[in-house]
């Protein structure tokens, strides 16, 4: 029950926030798809941008069995403004999942991955999630297939070394040998895990889940509800949205097994306090530089606004001769026209603009598109903007982080509003 009132109090609990749907006199972005036209609701991931322009996504609620669906948009071809959507997929519980709540990961050959949060061994929030994977079509006119690559069991109150996880929130990562690695909320010692499906081997057809780290529930850190970023050495990264030292969630690395070794090595990159001089759930995926710097948001905590309405952050790697990571707030949201409330993930744009989304705050307290600029000799800190607000009509609690193209367009999705209260997908200029 535990699992299923967690996510309806997030997906219901945003309508009765602010009053008046006034109109902002601030740029608004571009709707460029009302989702209920593809008879599909709430996405809760952030997109994902093809070589050719389409965008990749899913949703929470959709479908022939309303378990969600996949969805693709091509943009308009010459001479056109309009984007062509089309259901990839639609999940129907067992055994392929339902509601999924992480992205999409593109592979080499144009074949999808993603997860379901529920579903696969069981119907609705009894299954425990899967791990699929969509291939495109051999003709062009064709319809994708899907494969259930793995299964999670979940089992209430069954925790022990060899217990498997459940509920996948996040998407999945690939490394150099077409591995994929993630986490579940829950499960392992009770307190969620990270795992690794390997594909097939020659011969085989099966893939092979092995969980690399269950988490105790202590100082390293519980209930993980995003994915991992990946650096090219196989390094995972990823975060905790509770426990630690003060039960605020934390930052971690997980390292593949040295040379001639088995296990791999987890460590706590840092245990988020809350209060005014940091902030706490870091709730999104943490975003992985090439220098190796993280950066990130929690949802809650920092100096603004009574208990603090979120903040950004920067892990920076340790210097010669250290050996801890450093922690730097960049914003401290406010609550109000600043946002409120970062759920998503932040990427990075053009010059090294950061930019990112609030579940609330702005205008009509419905949520925001911010940017954060990096110190230049002007000013010597990181400098917050708000690039949009939301309403109704566009569209209303940006849940997912933002997707960035080649060209620093943005685009994004809101989990509510737009026709039929479905939820829209939207596009800001650069």
């Amino acid at each position: 029950m535990h699992r299923r009132n967690r996510c309806i109090h997030l997906l219901t609990g945003f309508a009765a926030i602010a009053a008046g749907e006034g109109r902002a006199a601030y740029p608004l972005p571009s709707v460029i798809y009302q989702l209920h036209h593809l008879s599909a609701r709430t996405p809760l991931a952030p997109l994902t941008v093809a070589a050719d322009g389409s965008l990749y996504g899913t949703a929470w609620f959709g479908g022939a069995k309303s378990d969600g669906l996949v969805f693709r948009l091509v943009p308009p071809s010459a001479g056109q403004t309009s984007w062509t959507a089309s259901t990839l997929y639609s999940f129907s519980g067992t055994p392929d999942g339902a509601q999924p709540w992480g992205g999409v990961l593109i592979g080499r050959r144009g074949e999808l991955y993603g997860t379901t949060r529920f579903g696969g061994t069981a119907k609705g929030y009894e299954g425990g999630g899967t791990v699929w994977r969509l291939r495109p079509p051999t003709s062009g006119s064709g319809a994708w297939t899907e494969d259930v690559l793995y299964k999670f069991r979940f089992v209430p109150n069954r925790t022990g070394p060899t217990a498997d996880g459940a509920t996948v929130d996040g998407g999945v990562v690939m490394d150099r040998t077409g591995a994929l690695y993630g986490t579940t909320e829950e499960g392992g010692l009770g307190f969620g895990t990270v795992f690794r499906l390997a594909p097939p081997q020659r011969g085989e057809v099966r893939w092979t889940e092995t969980v690399l780290y269950r988490f105790t529930g202590g100082a390293d850190g519980a209930t993980p509800s995003s994915g991992l970023s990946i650096d090219r050495d196989g390094i995972l990264y990823g975060s905790n949205i509770l426990d630690g030292t003060t039960d605020c969630g934390t930052a971690f690395q997980l390292a593949p097994p040295a040379a001639g070794q088995t296990e791999w090595t987890y460590s706590v990159l840092h245990s988020f306090t809350g209060g005014q001089a940091d902030g706490c759930q870091p709730i999104a995926t943490p975003t992985l530089t090439r220098s190796g710097t993280l950066y990130g948001t929690t949802y809650v905590g920092g100096a603004q606004y009574g208990q603090g309405s979120g903040t950004v952050y920067q892990l920076s790697p340790p210097g010669s001769g250290q050996t801890s990571w450093t922690e730097t707030v960049l914003w401290h949201f406010g609550g109000l026209r600043d946002g409120a409330m970062p759920y998503g993930s932040v990427v990075f744009g053009p010059h090294g603009v950061l930019y990112g989304t609030t579940l609330q705050g702005g205008v009509h307290a419905r949520g925001t598109v911010f940017q954060i600029v990096p110190p230049t000799g002007n000013h010597p800190g990181w400098k917050e903007s708000v690039r949009t607000f939301f309403h109704r009509n566009i569209g209303i609690f940006p849940w997912a982080g933002l997707a960035v193209d080649p060209t620093g367009h943005l685009y994004g999705t809101t989990s509510l509003g737009g026709a039929h209260d479905g939820g829209t997908v939207f596009e800001i200029m650069p």
